[in-house]
């Protein structure tokens, strides 16, 4: 019995892994940027590119997410129906009540801030006006109306100090507590820090008249801006503006609440917003820093002040607000519809398509086929539905045909297996050894070797274009008009053999009686014994290599490929072979075989191997051949037909 092994429970990363792609990735990570940067830089835009960055690919894997789901959910057909529904009545209330819970919390957020800071501002111009109207009074008159503000400033301004001066000597009031300000300053207003306090300011400059007037920010000031609104913050800026403070509440006035309000229910959700505000320094007149004036409120609190005071916003810019949302719904709803409608019509013009095939294929009919729409589960089961017709029309057929092509390919493969020499031609001194892989059980490669006289023997290599039987048919052919012509040579005792001639005849027979498109490559050689010379005829063949003295040289061509020219001119070589020689003969199965990168393996990478062997025996050196092509070549499936030849003289 053999022990099966026990089922691992998967991790929770390989549970994820598939969900877990590189929006996803990048949505984690900007996550905890964002996070890091609004708690130790809140105010730089750093914060603001992060939470930008966060609510893209938030939106980004949202998308990859509902797409993913949907394609889980509507593979089958009851789950597609479903969706249909979905499409049509729940989707779109969902988006209304989506849209109108963001809309509500970015307006409220604008609408508050806006009143906010229209009511700071506010502020600042009437301190501004104030003294403003100091400086532009008569001289005469100036006295009894710094008299009247100073009377009037408490009520207006609490706690609010003011500063009359001429050439620098104080007038009013007779007994200043406020000190002249430092050397520098010009006309200005706004906010300014005094004494790490935060104050409303405005300092006008007139002729030798100056007026400096500053009421401080306590936390009633900023509660009674807009009141029911929410809590008011004013939070230091960098520099000297990080010890920025309010003033403390003056005990003798009614505080003011300046709370968050409640929320009303779980869809009151909580806002705040977040205004930059330059701040001057008073003992540093080219200097400023920033301070940051927020509020923190829920979106009722928001609607209760809008709503209570309708002249602090512009009705018609919300009811156009209003209408746009409401037009976007409508057209949701409406491309809702259409896509329920859509897809249940897809669903049963499927069905009605598979039951239309069953009827036809039931008669008989196996070349019907239904329409393919779409990549989703009908549109498979359709597909199959088409091949499964396909498969069973044809399957006698390929039974028939596959029964003939084995019979033939048997019977090519019988007959080109007695084409190839089974005996090595005897030889005191030249030396013959061969290697032959067919890529398909009958190939187009043809070597041969043979007596061909008295002390001469016959050395041929070829390589007919193209694979299969037709090929093999062509290397018949090629091999046993080789075999007739050398035959006559040998029976009519011929002390020399013309190689080139030989070649020539060969070409013309090929020619005259092969298709035009059919042609091969191929080497004769004849070596004679007696002279111990090899005399070559090359017709477009790959050059042999020789091996001699350590170094590699390439044999001539001597003409172009035989069978494809009715007359082409062949010369002949010689070569005198002296002991040691190795001449490697091989077909484009060797040198042009491709790796996984399409890389051929090369003339030069045979030559290196050939020779950093050639002490070995000449079976081992085809065998290492064989090997290192069949570890280049990144698919056997593709490999051509590879034949190796190697004379040695010794």
């Amino acid at each position: 019995m053999i022990n099966e092994p026990p089922c691992l429970k998967p991790s929770p990363w390989q549970i994820l892994r598939p969900f877990i792609g590189r929006p996803e990735i990048a949505l984690i990570v900007s996550l905890v940027f964002w996070i890091v940067v609004q708690w130790l830089f809140p105010q730089t835009i750093l914060r603001v590119l992060f939470q930008v960055a966060v609510i893209v690919l938030a939106l980004w894997v949202t998308v990859r997410i509902v797409r993913r789901g949907l394609r889980m959910m509507i593979w089958r057909l009851r789950n597609r129906l479903i969706v249909a529904y979905l499409f049509m009545a729940v989707v779109p209330i969902l988006l209304l009540f989506l849209a109108a819970e963001i809309g509500a919390l970015f307006l409220s957020e604008q609408v508050a801030i806006y009143l906010i800071s229209n009511e700071f501002d506010r502020h600042v111009s009437q301190v501004k006006f104030t003294a403003q109207s100091l400086i532009r009074m008569e001289q005469a008159g100036r006295h009894d109306a710094a008299l009247r503000v100073e009377a009037s400033l408490e009520d207006r301004f609490p706690g609010a100090e003011f500063l009359l001066t001429k050439a620098d000597v104080p007038l009013l009031p007779a007994q200043p507590e406020l000190a002249h300000p430092p050397r520098g300053w010009k006309d200005a207003s706004g906010l300014i820090v005094k004494d790490g306090h935060l104050y409303i300011w405005a300092h006008q400059i007139s002729d030798q008249f100056e007026v400096t007037l500053l009421t401080p920010i306590t936390p009633n000031f900023l509660a009674a801006l807009v009141r029911n609104l929410g809590k008011v913050t004013i939070i230091g800026g960098n520099g000297a503006g990080s010890m920025m403070r309010l003033h403390d509440q003056d005990s003798t006035v009614s505080p003011v609440s300046n709370e968050t309000p409640p929320a009303m229910n779980k869809l009151d959700l909580f806002i705040s917003h977040y205004k930059i505000m330059p701040t001057a320094l008073w003992d540093s007149p080219q200097k400023s820093t920033t301070a940051t004036l927020g509020l923190f409120s829920h979106i009722s609190a928001v609607f209760r002040v809008i709503f209570s005071d309708k002249a602090d916003f512009d009705e018609s810019t919300l009811l156009t607000l209003f209408y746009s949302i409401l037009a976007s719904f409508l057209v949701i709803q409406v491309v809702s519809i259409a896509i329920g409608i859509s897809l249940s019509r897809f669903i049963t013009k499927a069905v009605h398509d598979l039951y239309q095939g069953t009827m036809r294929v039931k008669q008989g009919d196996f070349q019907y086929k239904i329409p393919i729409n779409g990549n989703d589960q009908l549109a498979s089961l359709s597909g199959s539905f088409n091949e499964m017709t396909t498969k069973v029309e044809q399957l006698l057929i390929v039974a028939k045909q596959q029964e003939r092509i084995v019979a033939e390919l048997e019977i090519a493969r019988a007959v080109q297996a007695q084409l190839y020499p089974t005996k090595v031609p005897d030889s005191r001194c030249f030396h013959i050894e061969a290697k032959y892989n067919p890529a398909l059980s009958v190939s187009g490669d043809y070597y041969d070797y043979q007596n061909a006289g008295d002390g001469l023997i016959a050395v041929a290599i070829g390589d007919v274009a193209g694979k299969g039987i037709s090929a093999a048919l062509l290397m018949a052919a090629l091999a046993s008009t080789v075999r007739t012509q050398l035959s006559f040579c040998l029976e009519a005792n011929h002390p020399i053999i013309s190689t080139s001639q030989l070649v020539g005849h060969l070409n013309k027979h090929l020619y005259a009686n092969t298709n035009p498109e059919k042609y091969a490559t191929f080497f004769l050689g004849v070596y004679n014994e007696a002279t111990e010379v090899l005399t070559y005829t090359n017709a477009g063949h790959l050059p042999p290599l020789l091996i001699r003295n350590g170094k590699v040289e390439s044999l001539e061509v001597n003409g172009t490929v035989v069978g494809l020219f009715p007359k082409v001119p062949y010369t002949e070589s010689h070569l005198p072979m002296l002991p040691g020689d190795l001449i490697i003969f091989y077909t484009d199965g060797v040198s042009e075989a491709e790796d996984a990168y399409e890389e051929m393996y090369g003339e030069d990478r045979l030559a290196d191997l050939v020779l950093r062997n050639a002490h070995l025996p000449s079976s081992e050196i085809l065998q290492k051949i064989a090997d290192a092509v069949e570890q280049w070549t990144y698919d056997p499936a593709h490999r051509d037909d590879m034949t190796l030849l190697i004379v040695r003289r010794s």
